[in-house]
């Protein structure tokens, strides 16, 4: 009995042996088959951190608005706004006007317009919230003396104009005089040099109010004529009005 016990030991240690000696001489892969660890890694949720600069409508831990903030109607822009900690700041843009407010204050230029944003209706200057001036890009497209003039509000300025694609549409000097077509009230006057600019960057004319002169080139840069403010039979501006030599 001892004696079978012995044997029956040693079949068990010889076929062990050669079992590990058969995985040794296997490809790797069929070893992995073989092997009793299990081969399948489980992946653990992970957390994504929301940064507010890439979302929308965002409200943070305090109630502040941060980022940018879109209301929309059936797919429609209707107002678009950036905050920082619930104050207004960085680009803006509605159905009609777009700017930009700086730590809750309007700054720089704001466009107003009406369909295409190429023919803005308006365009306005502010600084540190308050309003410097305004022109009227769609109104005077066809001429070189605006028919509705610009508004300012300092006593003498410079302005120089843009369209919304960024090139120069009107650069020249305003200034504030008492109106005595409406009981000395201060009114905006041209004086010096104005020029006018085509939408691609050319020159559209001069108007000089020194002289009384006017000038004007087609979009390629040539001379259309150059007129007194008299001669409107050539020029077909609104010479009269308000300025100053």
């Amino acid at each position: 009995m001892e004696k079978l016990i012995f044997l029956f030991l040693v079949f068990l240690i010889s076929y062990g042996c050669s079992e590990n000696s058969l995985k040794k001489d296997l490809p790797v892969n069929l070893k992995t088959e073989l092997s009793s660890e299990p081969s399948v890694q489980f992946k653990q949720d992970s957390v994504v951190k929301v940064d507010y600069k890439d979302s929308i409508n965002y409200t943070d831990e305090n109630g502040l608005k941060q980022g940018r903030w879109v209301r929309k109607w059936r797919g429609k822009l209707i107002e678009s706004y950036n905050y920082v900690n619930d104050t207004l700041h960085g680009h803006f843009e509605t159905e009609h006007k777009e700017g930009d407010y700086i730590k809750g204050k309007k700054e720089g230029f704001e466009f107003h317009y009406y369909g295409e944003k190429e023919s803005i209706l308006s365009v306005s200057y502010y600084e540190n919230g308050e309003f410097i001036w305004s022109g009227c890009p769609r109104a005077g497209r066809d001429y070189l003396i605006p028919p509705k003039n610009f508004q300012i509000k300092k006593d003498s300025i410079h302005i120089k104009a843009p369209y919304i694609n960024g090139e120069t549409w009107y650069e020249g000097d305003f200034c504030l005089l008492p109106d005595p077509l409406n009981k000395g009230r201060l009114s905006t006057f041209s004086y010096g040099v104005h020029t006018v600019y085509h939408m691609n960057g050319n020159i559209k004319g001069y108007v000089d109010y020194t002289n009384e002169l006017i000038t004007e080139f087609d979009s390629l840069g040539n001379l259309k004529y150059k007129a007194k403010f008299k001669e409107r039979d050539i020029h077909q501006q609104v010479t009269f009005g308000f300025y100053k030599k």
